[in-house]
């Protein structure tokens, strides 16, 4: 549970990641992080209240 909840903290656009290139990963990335620019604190605020540490 704790590797399923880091992924999702890290990269919630994964399921988009799995059909494509890493060019094209890169730009849901972008395109995910534009409409959420808070993701990050978010992020690290679940993260932190979950007793998680996250991969870089």
């Amino acid at each position: 549970m704790p590797e399923l909840l880091r992924l999702l903290l890290v990269a919630p656009w994964w399921r988009d990641c799995r059909a494509f290139t890493a060019e094209e990963s890169a730009e849901v990335t972008a395109e995910y992080l534009e409409d959420m620019p808070d993701l990050a604190v978010r992020r690290d605020r679940a993260a932190a209240a979950l007793g998680l540490d996250l991969p870089t």
